[in-house]
């Protein structure tokens, strides 16, 4: 486990280990897919309603599953993006 907060860890890499940098994209109708960090935390699914930047990148407008609401989402490193039904195969 790291426990360095300091330039190395700003600088993308960690104890000397490199971390990937994923960048997130997704498109109105995909669904975003945020797990719990604590134990306990419930995993919860937004389906984005709007795009604030049109090459898909955060923030998102979301509307939640579990309760119908909707808000702005920056996703952080426990959310991954599931691609709804507009994607075609590549």
């Amino acid at each position: 486990m790291c426990r360095s907060a300091g330039p190395a860890l700003a600088a993308g890499s960690c104890c000397g280990e490199a971390l990937a940098e994923v960048e997130m994209n997704a498109q109105v109708g995909d669904r975003i897919v945020v797990k719990g960090v604590r134990v306990g935390d419930a995993t919860r699914i937004g389906v984005v309603t709007a795009l604030r930047h049109a090459d898909g990148t955060p923030p998102y407008e979301v509307r939640w599953l579990d309760d119908g609401h909707s808000g702005l989402i920056f996703p952080g490193p426990e959310a991954h993006v599931e691609r709804g039904p507009h994607h075609e195969d590549r």
